[in-house]
């Protein structure tokens, strides 16, 4: 319980510290009944500022990483009949996410440091 009460004020920080930054969208919020354990935090950029965005991050030291890669695009899928364009939300949230770095001992100083690189590769 700890460990996620952790994750939880991680990610109530970054909510804050990215509510107004422009061409970012949040995750969804936690609600009375439906609270996430944070195993990540994936943010949505513009689909064509994507790449960018997320190999900008990489270049400065920000571990990013790719949200979850839709199951449908995998070789095994697709040998079932599924090509792109199967499943068109799961591919528009995966050419828009980028899970940035949360865990349980993140510092506030490390949270202010992915939020600016972050404001930086959206610049």
């Amino acid at each position: 319980k700890s460990f996620i009460a952790k994750r939880r004020i991680a990610a109530k920080r970054y909510d804050k510290l990215l509510k107004d930054l422009q061409g970012v969208t949040l995750p969804p919020r936690d609600t009375a009944t439906v609270q996430s354990a944070w195993h990540l935090y994936p943010v949505r950029v513009d689909a064509k500022k994507h790449r960018k965005v997320f190999d900008y991050l990489r270049g400065k030291g920000i571990g990013v990483q790719v949200h979850h890669i839709p199951v449908h695009t995998h070789p095994y899928y697709g040998k079932l009949g599924y090509k792109k364009g199967s499943c068109p939300n799961a591919e528009r949230l995966y050419d828009s996410a980028v899970s940035v770095p949360l865990f349980a001992t993140i510092t506030v100083a490390q949270q202010l440091r992915v939020v600016r690189t972050l404001k930086q590769a959206l610049a």
